[in-house]
């Protein structure tokens, strides 16, 4: 599944030092942002603007 989603995404595969490396390279980002949150938490709501 992570080769279909790096295929299908145009993200790179491999490790954190070669993903950097890439990125780094090409001047774009590798990888894809971490997604959302838990909403409901406290360190969600207070790290939003406001």
């Amino acid at each position: 599944m992570k080769v279909r989603d790096a295929t299908n995404k145009a993200w790179e595969l491999g490790n954190d030092s070669f993903i950097e490396q890439v990125a780094n390279t090409l001047s774009r980002r590798a990888k894809p942002l971490p997604q959302g949150g838990d909403r409901r938490s406290k360190a969600f709501n207070s790290s939003k603007p406001k």
